[in-house]
């Protein structure tokens, strides 16, 4: 499959489509629901478990790699006995969190619209979700701030 884009006339092959790029590192069951954790700072592998119940050890093992091998997630090991290691999210991690906000926001509005509620009622009524308070989480945890974020 092939995707034209307007901006450059240039074709684009599906493994350079920036869509499937993103899904490729980003997409699944669990790799967005890892990264919205480690957005509230460094975890511990058993208090991502926790955090994620439904979740076995050997997919939660397996997602964590993939994302470490994606640059999303830093994997650090303590030299102490015993051993301890934690996950944080890199810069890149960091980056795609407007991206994570944006999805969940849709979520809201897609179960409120499947929920009965009309169109016109759920944008009256806007989202049910402190956007100051998630714009303020995802700022404590990025070094610059996300100054586009509103």
């Amino acid at each position: 499959m092939l995707h034209y884009t307007k901006k450059s006339g240039e074709i684009l092959t599906y493994e350079k489509c920036p869509v499937t790029i993103t899904l490729n590192i980003i997409g699944g069951k669990w790799k967005p629901v890892i990264l919205w954790n480690l957005s509230e700072g460094p975890m511990r592998f058993s208090e991502l478990k926790r955090s994620i119940p439904a979740i076995n050890q050997m997919t939660l093992t397996k997602q964590l790699r993939e994302l470490e091998r994606d640059c999303m997630i830093l994997r650090n090991v303590y030299a102490e006995v015993p051993a301890r290691v934690e996950y944080s999210l890199t810069d890149t991690g960091i980056s795609v969190m407007p991206v994570l906000v944006s999805l969940c926001l849709w979520g809201i509005e897609y179960s409120r619209i499947q929920n009965g509620e009309t169109i016109e009622d759920s944008m009256d009524i806007g989202f049910n979700v402190d956007m100051a308070l998630l714009k303020k989480n995802i700022e404590n945890h990025c070094k610059n701030g996300l100054k586009e974020f509103n």
